[in-house]
């Protein structure tokens, strides 16, 4: 079984930048989650989408959401 393609780094909002020309992305529950907290609701919706998302991190999206549906920054 083939390895999946990563999304573009306009399509993921975990992208942290580039080493050696290479994109790079925050891949632990634990970075992704800090992450979270500053979203925007189409960056949760984004970050939804992605392939193999951790369960901490699904359930930090949803909190954001809430807030963002509450008017909290």
């Amino acid at each position: 079984m083939g390895a999946q393609k990563m999304p573009s780094p306009q399509d993921n909002p975990f992208y942290s930048g580039e080493i050696n020309g290479r994109p790079y992305y925050s891949c632990c529950a634990y970075d992704r989650v800090e992450r979270v907290r500053t979203f925007s609701m189409e960056q949760c919706d984004a970050a939804e989408s992605l392939p193999s998302i951790q369960k901490t991190v699904l359930q930090a999206i949803k909190r954001r959401r809430k807030q963002l549906e509450r008017g909290l920054r």
